[in-house]
């Protein structure tokens, strides 16, 4: 096994598979990554885009290629160089029936069945007409009505028999095909009465699909019934999901581990030791999304998969001084005032709130119910209605300003997880002050100060409900109703602080370098809401602010003249659209109805995806319309680019070049070597044309050095400056590993709020000290003067890395940036 120095993750599915990955290895060798990251390869529900929904653990993906397909793609990797990073997935499975054979054979056998432990079911609900039977809610309209339609067929072959519903197939219970062979051989004279006899006998009750949002008793993947989650706690279900990646593992093919969402399992700490045991070193990262000042526990992973990073990125690019001027455009618009009513803070509350009462209603109720149970055994507090322990625990779930805390049965409490729930327990309190002493006692059983069992499970159940209400409540909602500066709406950001500092941003690379030297770092991810370069352009709108609230003002204009206001949506969604074309124009007119309409949804102002509304669906479609089809408008949208773009690519240049330079292994994610305008999924797993990257390369020559930057158009730049650090980091790696170390390099003048500078050395070697610098300028090159800032570079001659220029000593800031946002120095007689 090798640690990577660099990845590079690849969407693996139908359209893109082992042998296509195979094929684009020679170009990820030359430009100059070590490995490559995949999404996860096990079988996955039919048709999946993604591999997020595994049906089968002991086996490669058939629609990938299957094994065979996987040893053309490791030998490919094997021939050019290259590791393997996979993504696991380990919190939970989908219900595809009868692909997943385990979730296939509960339904069959019921709590009897082998595979019943695997997943996190509650067989003994308060809904007696579901003790020992799992809801399974996938039916389009009522139970009844869907019956009388004959809308259930039973089938059966071999003798084996199943129920048939649309695309849908269940499995029955064998103490049933008696019944079942008879409704066959009547079929289609099958009364509902003897179908429904039939599926009452069953050990899952099947109904409408809305019954979930209340009555669903078993935990999934945040509010999707189609992915039930698993309880890898158990030694016997861990051991069968991760067979094959720890056999692969063993065996060389995989060099690292990505864990999808451990915040969903029930002890990821616990989880994660396991994990290390078995994988014998391998490097592995978690996909865990820290908020605030919040850090990674101390796990045996290298670290994050890079969010944090991302998020640090995006709002290091942004004129932090434009904040008001934001602030006021997004109160006009929507009619606001300005107070703390209208904060992303209450827009977020809000958000989660809503989430608890609707599409996570069904997992509030089952936490209610044990926290009913642990009242019930404490006199002072058992007469507790369960409508007061409802308020009390959503209170608690809203308040909470980190995905989940941490606390293990059996071990000690931590200083940090004590803070979390107090902080959490004092606000809950605050706003229910009638409540105050029962949130004291529900925030007791948070930190395992209550003795038994059951008060136990209430914390280690509340840790796992936290989580996707944040997600949900936060990323999937609020991000997309709060429009001030889309770049920062973004996973693990904070929409509501307008950028940071340069000194915070050192700060956060200095903990890096000190902590989790080897954790992913990351610009954009399969979950971006946007891609790095579209969060860019954005935030060249923060240098240019009133260029962009003028040509905000004409477009809304355009719209009221073109538009009658009746057939409009609301002004924020107007926003929202013309924001989101400031950050992707020339964007194709299909591409942003499809992201409007998903937007919309997830913003759940106007339609949703459970409530769907025909009328605001189609304004949002005239509204996106009207624009492409008025001339004035894409003129508008064409010279706000013209004028964007410079701002826009110096930008996208610093944040690659300061990214790859940090500590960390950098990710780049497919594609994003170059300009990418990608929205959030499905549109950032558009195919990638890697024959174009791979002629661009070739046609960059050897060294990636002829020349200034400047020489090339805008999205060959951002390629020779990833080939070209990507490469520096494989001839340097005693100056980018576990043992390098990071440099704040002193700058001096005016300018140097708007200059990162810094080095990455090693500590002990030939050459100990700084082997490379670099440089970055955020903003445009006219704001501030650079002329009387200068850097003091190390002892030594530098040599840049793209004009092979030569400085020593301190230097003027406009001599090293003089042509280029960015310039990295290689100390002389090292690198190539």
């Amino acid at each position: 096994m090798s640690t990577p120095l660099s990845t590079y993750r690849l969407q693996l599915h139908a359209g893109f598979t082992f042998t296509d990955a195979a094929a684009i290895c020679p170009y990820l060798a030359e430009l100059g990554v070590t490995h490559v990251y995949t999404s996860p390869i096990l079988q996955a529900a039919a048709g999946s885009t993604h591999g997020y929904d595994t049906v089968d653990h002991d086996r490669i993906s058939d629609e990938l290629g299957g094994g065979a397909g996987y040893e053309v793609f490791l030998a490919a990797l094997r021939a050019n160089g290259l590791g393997h990073v996979l993504d696991i997935v380990p919190n939970h499975m989908s219900t595809e029936t009868p692909t997943n054979q385990w979730w296939n054979d509960v339904l069959e056998h019921g709590r009897s069945s082998q595979h019943a432990a695997a997943f996190d079911i509650d067989w003994a609900p308060d809904d007696a007409s579901l003790r020992d039977r799992v809801l399974v809610a996938v039916l389009g309209d009522q139970y009844g009505n869907e019956l009388d339609k004959a809308r259930f067929q039973i089938e059966g072959e071999n003798g084996v028999f199943w129920v048939r519903y649309g695309d849908h197939r269940f499995p029955l219970d064998p103490r049933t095909y008696g019944s079942a062979s008879a409704a066959i051989d009547k079929s289609p004279d099958s009364s509902p009465d003897a179908v429904h006899e039939i599926l009452e006998a069953q050990h899952y009750r099947l109904t409408h699909w809305r019954y979930a949002l209340d009555e669903l008793n078993y935990r999934r993947f945040f509010d999707i019934t189609s992915l039930a989650g698993l309880r890898i706690e158990d030694p016997d279900v861990f051991a069968a999901a991760h067979r094959l990646p720890l056999k692969l593992v063993a065996a060389g093919a995989v060099d690292g581990l990505r864990v999808d969402h451990p915040d969903g399992l029930l002890d990821p700490e616990g989880y994660f030791q396991e994990l290390a045991r078995q994988a014998g070193g391998a490097w592995i990262v978690a996909e865990k999304i820290l908020l605030g000042d919040e850090q990674l526990r101390e796990w045996p992973v290298a670290g994050t998969t890079g969010y944090d990073y991302a998020a640090l990125a995006t709002g290091l690019l942004v004129d932090r001084s434009a904040a008001g001027y934001f602030a006021a455009i997004r109160i006009r618009i929507e009619g606001l005032e300005a107070t703390d009513e209208h904060s992303f803070d209450a827009i977020a509350h809000k958000a989660k709130r809503e989430m608890l009462d609707e599409i996570l209603a069904s997992e509030v109720g089952r936490l209610v119910a044990r926290v009913r149970d642990v009242c019930r055994e404490h006199r002072v507090h058992r007469d507790h209605t369960r409508a007061e322990i409802r308020t009390v625990v959503t209170a608690l779930l809203v308040e909470l300003d980190v995905y989940r805390s941490y606390v293990r049965k059996g071990s000690s409490t931590r200083e940090a997880d004590r803070t979390i729930i107090r902080v959490a327990a004092a606000r809950a309190a605050a706003r229910n002050p009638v409540s105050a002493e029962l949130v004291g006692f529900v925030a007791s059983m948070l930190l395992l100060d209550v003795p038994g069992d059951p008060a136990a499970e209430v914390a280690t159940r509340f840790q796992q409900l936290s989580a996707p209400v944040t997600a949900k409540g936060v990323e999937d909602t609020a991000t997309y109703r709060f429009v001030e500066m889309l770049a920062l709406n973004d996973v693990g950001s904070d929409p509501g602080r307008f950028g940071i500092s340069v000194g915070a941003f050192h700060t956060h690379n200095e903990r890096i370098q000190a902590d989790w030297p080897l954790s992913m770092t990351a610009l954009s991810t399969h979950d971006s809401k946007r891609s790095e370069d579209v969060r860019a352009r954005l935030a060249a709108l923060t240098w240019m602010p009133d260029t962009w609230s003028a040509t905000l003002g004409e477009l809304r204009l355009r719209l009221r003249v073109t538009m009658p206001a009746e057939k409009s949506i609301e002004p924020r969604g107007e926003h929202f659209i013309l924001q989101t074309l400031a950050g992707t124009w020339p964007i194709s007119r299909e591409r942003m109805h499809t992201y409007v309409l998903k937007a919309a949804k997830e913003a759940k102002v106007g339609t949703s995806w459970i409530n769907p509304v025909d009328a605001y669906e189609s304004a949002l479609g005239r509204v996106v319309d009207t624009i492409y089809d008025d001339a004035g408008s894409t003129a508008i949208l064409d010279r706000l680019a013209a004028a964007i773009d410079p701002i826009a690519h110096d930008l996208s240049l610093t944040q690659k070049a300061l990214h790859l330079m940090s500590p960390g292994v950098p990710d780049v994610y497919q594609g994003a070597e170059l300009l990418t305008d990608a929205l959030v999924d499905p549109d950032n797993r558009r195919p990638v044309d890697f024959r174009h990257r791979a002629d661009l390369l070739a046609a960059i020559g050897a060294d990636c050095r002829p020349g200034a930057l400047g020489r090339f158009a805008p999205p060959l730049r951002k390629l020779v400056v990833t080939r070209s650090l990507l490469l520096l980091r494989r001839e340097l790696p005693q100056a980018f590993g576990a043992d390098s170390t990071y440099t704040r390099l002193k700058v001096h003048g005016p300018g140097a709020d708007r200059i990162v500078a810094f080095g990455r050395g090693c500590q002990a070697g030939v050459q100990p000290g700084v082997q490379a610098l670099i440089l970055a300028r955020i903003g445009p090159p006219e704001r501030g003067d650079l002329t009387a800032t200068s850097v003091a570079l190390p002892d030594g001659s530098w040599r840049s890395r793209w004009t092979d220029a030569v400085d020593h000593g301190r230097v003027s800031v406009e001599t090293l940036l003089r042509q280029d946002p960015v310039a990295v120095l290689v100390r002389a007689g090292l690198g190539a």
